[in-house]
């Protein structure tokens, strides 16, 4: 694919074109098929506890992903395969189409699956290439006909969406597993990177983190590309990349820009996160060969899931991307407590996507990150901001998702929570000196870095045996801890990223400017390793050995001021891992040679 810096290539990620061969199978709504299964998940928790303004307006257009089941145990297996050392196909990656053979739908039924929608009157936009998911578009009248449901239109506050009041129903035959969509509520927010102006005391700048982090001279990511799933408009976003760059000092990279699913792709609000990512990683990496910019129309469920795939399922993708947005994980309590949040939120605002207990993404996304890390991807995620809770209750004067706001309930972020993705906390930073000739001085916990323990996913196996990683999830089994790693976040106010907004130096933070960071220094080990995978099983092989521990990581042992307990909210800084620094920071050449011995 051919692609210019600013001037970039937009192209529509649309294997539907796969998919043109296949024959349009008579219509035929779940209702009339012979066998069929109710997808009892799939209603918006607390749903009964809002009045309906009405049925859903028959023409209006909607999105919705569907999901075909494959072989899930068979992808376990192999990933437990690729990344056992002394397995016959320890790091033997695989490709995009050895996944679908292995892993996805068998090809008539995820034929079939697709004809089936088509038939009904929906069009397929896209269709991944692990053959997994499909992405619709359609009429209000064709979603009704097809799965089976009534569509009503709800207002809350300034809020107005659409959600079916009874399950889908589908094909048993087809092995359709989810239905994302049918309400317009479920979706992720971005972190909502905090700025300041330009110049502020704790500003610190690309070049000083490579001092600070003792990031090698000689490898600048040469090799490798790099990724960003997110929303909306991106010229702004590419103007300013330029900007960046040419203050600093650096070439200027390569960008693609690959949207997903229907547009228009013009909402402008998450520019400055945007700016945030693609400064942040290009900063640690400034000779990677690229960066691709998976963007969707807004970050719903729907286009989460699709954003994900897409970045999954391209055989010529970057092996490391950023994903700085997320909610509230998927829990058991989200039916009993959503009738109780919902309204707390519509008098405090409406309900906004993103934010209170209802989580379609991760049943569909967790699947879709294992086949990422077998073809050796890795999805760095920011923990949020909003300490060790994750944002149930909408916050009007700061925004959801980064108040600088503790909300106590202990569940966390998702997709940061997933076992295959990389949870990056934040920390505040100080350096003496300038440009890469700068060394750390101070470096704590972030008051209000995201992390703790997801109660209801079991710890996967690199987290076993690591201290302090020690809470009970729901069966009695430790449970899956976040973050994972961490890096400077800045404070939001006197810290931050010395970066480029809508023309302007600015200063940003937030643990949405730790992960990008993460992305651009994991290239970095990449370049020079030759590719290890999924990243967090080299962080914790390398963690749990206290040589190399000490030797790769600087362990945040300290919150603001230098005071030993403090943490993020719940929980305290420790010796070691933790529940708000991860392993702590990267002493990145250090890293990479240890990485090496593998």
């Amino acid at each position: 694919m051919k692609t210019s810096h600013r001037n970039s290539l937009i192209t529509l990620t649309s294997a539907a074109t796969v998919a043109l061969g296949v024959l349009i199978a008579p219509a035929a709504s779940a209702d009339e098929a012979t066998t069929t299964t109710t997808l009892t998940n799939e209603v918006l928790p607390g749903l009964s506890g809002l009045t309906a303004q009405g049925a859903a307006p028959a023409s209006q257009q909607m999105q919705l992903a569907v999901v075909v089941s494959g072989n899930q145990a068979a992808a376990q297996q192999a990933y437990q395969a690729i990344y056992t050392p002394g397995s016959p196909q320890y790091h033997h990656f695989l490709t995009p189409t050895q996944i679908a053979d292995q892993f996805g739908a068998p090809t008539d039924r995820w034929q079939a699956a697709q004809s089936w929608l088509k038939g009904n009157g929906l069009t397929v936009g896209y269709a991944s290439g692990t053959r997994d998911l499909i992405l619709v578009t359609g009429p209000v009248s064709a979603v009704e006909h097809t799965f089976g449901v009534q569509l009503d239109s709800y207002r809350t506050g300034t809020r107005d969406f659409l959600a079916n009041t009874s399950a889908p129903k589908v094909p048993t035959s087809l092995g359709i597993t989810n239905v994302v969509g049918l309400n317009t509520l479920d979706g992720a927010v971005p972190s909502r990177p905090r700025t300041s102006a330009a110049g502020v005391g704790g500003t610190v700048t690309a070049k000083e983190l490579w001092g600070a982090y003792q990031q090698p001279a000689d490898d600048e990511g040469a090799g490798q590309s790099v990724g960003v799933l997110g929303e909306g408009a991106t010229d702004t976003v590419l103007s300013d990349l330029t900007k960046f760059e040419d203050k600093n000092g650096f070439g200027h990279v390569p960008v693609t820009v690959q949207h997903v699913g229907s547009g228009p792709y013009t909402d402008t609000s998450g520019q400055v996160e945007w700016d945030m990512d693609t400064q942040s990683m290009v900063g640690m990496a400034p000779k990677t060969d690229g960066v691709t910019m998976y963007f969707g129309k807004d970050l719903t469920d729907t286009t989460g899931a699709a954003l994900i795939s897409a970045w999954e399922s391209d055989p010529n993708g970057p092996k490391q991307a950023d994903a700085s947005w997320g909610e509230c994980e998927e829990t058991p309590l989200d039916k009993p407590l959503a009738p109780i949040i919902n309204p707390v939120n519509q008098l405090l605002g409406g309900l906004q996507a993103g934010v209170g207990l209802q989580d379609d993404l991760e049943a569909v996304a967790d699947p879709i990150l294992q086949k990422a890390t077998l073809q050796g991807k890795t999805l760095f995620v920011s923990t949020g901001d909003t300490g060790s809770s994750c944002p149930v209750v909408y916050v009007p004067v700061v925004g959801a998702g980064n108040g600088l706001v503790n909300q106590i309930v202990p569940f966390t972020n998702y997709p940061a929570s997933s076992p295959y993705a990389v949870g990056v906390g934040g920390t505040t930073l100080s350096v003496n000196g300038t440009d890469q000739n700068a060394t750390r001085d101070q470096e704590n916990a972030w008051a209000f870095g995201g992390g703790g323990e997801t109660f209801f996913t079991d710890a996967p196996g690199y987290q076993q045996g690591v201290q302090n990683l020690n809470l009970p999830g729901s069966d009695g089994k430790v449970a899956r801890g976040i973050p994972d790693v961490a890096a400077m976040s800045g404070d939001g106010i006197t810290n931050g990223y010395d970066m480029i907004s809508s023309g302007s130096d600015t200063t940003g933070g937030g643990t949405s400017l730790s992960s990008p960071l993460w992305v651009g220094m994991w290239s970095r080990v990449q370049s020079a390793t030759g590719g290890l995978g999924f990243a967090n099983e080299t962080f914790y092989r390398l963690g749990k050995n206290a040589t190399t521990y000490k030797r790769d990581f600087y362990d945040i042992t300290t919150g603001v001021g230098g005071v030993p307990v403090v943490g993020n909210g719940l929980y305290t800084t420790q010796t070691g891992w933790d529940y708000a620094s991860g392993w702590g920071t990267p002493k990145l050449t250090n890293l990479i040679a240890d990485a090496k011995q593998q």
